[in-house]
């Protein structure tokens, strides 16, 4: 275990933050290309916002 406020528990907390961080940057990156690939596909409107509720939706479904 690790002891609180130790450079290794710094360390732990800087690190789980970066990596969430990065998880949210990764989940909603596509959400910008939404309209440009409702363009380009052809795709309606509920059609292509499902890119981002399949990502979120499997987010929660994590079952380790």
């Amino acid at each position: 275990m690790i002891e609180a406020k130790s450079p290794a528990w710094w360390r732990a907390t800087v690190a789980l933050c970066l990596g969430s961080l990065l998880v949210f940057i990764n989940l909603y990156a596509p959400q910008p290309l939404l309209p440009e690939l409702k363009q380009v596909y052809g795709v309606s409107t509920l059609g292509v916002s499902l890119i981002m509720s399949v990502s979120t939706l499997s987010l929660g479904r994590v079952d380790v």
